[in-house]
């Protein structure tokens, strides 16, 4: 059993440009699997001890992308893999300003180095349907916004 326990994702989208906003990492494990190190994926990290969900969400997004959301809002949670870890993730939609991302971003105190990428939602929904993401939560969440996205602007409301 692996032991991980709170995660949280977040779906950052720009309900004015259209855009979301995707990180590149590279990834060690990506890189022994796959040889692609450098994968892209959705903001997200885990939830400190004692830390509220929303306010790791919020300290995530602000963390990999250079700016928080706006607007943010739970939309599920799964357990990727429950048969060998505990890991449970918690997946919010997050309304930025996409014009407001850095060029370079991640914790300094983690050592983290993500480059945030703004992508039209129409070009990210291609890269999923053409199976060209590998980070789970990153497929889980753009299938998510594929259902979603003719009523973003009401969820976001919510």
């Amino acid at each position: 059993m692996v032991r991980i326990g709170r995660v949280v994702v977040i779906i950052p989208v720009d309900l004015d440009r259209d855009e979301i906003v995707l990180i590149r990492q590279f990834r060690l494990g990506a890189h022994l699997a796959l040889g692609l190190g450098d994968l892209v994926e959705v903001p997200a990290g885990r939830v400190e001890r004692g830390e509220d969900v929303a306010d790791a969400a919020r300290r995530e997004c602000q963390e990999e992308i250079g700016v928080p959301p706006q607007a943010l809002v739970p939309i599920f949670e799964v357990m990727p893999s429950a048969g060998s870890s505990d890991e449970h993730m918690f997946f919010f939609l997050g309304v930025v300003d996409a014009a407001k991302v850095l060029e370079r971003a991640g914790a300094v105190h983690e050592q983290e180095n993500t480059r945030p990428l703004r992508v039209p939602i129409g070009r990210a929904l291609e890269a999923l349907k053409a199976a060209k993401l590998h980070y789970g939560a990153a497929v889980l969440g753009l299938q998510w916004l594929a259902l979603n996205r003719h009523r973003l602007r009401e969820i976001a409301a919510a």
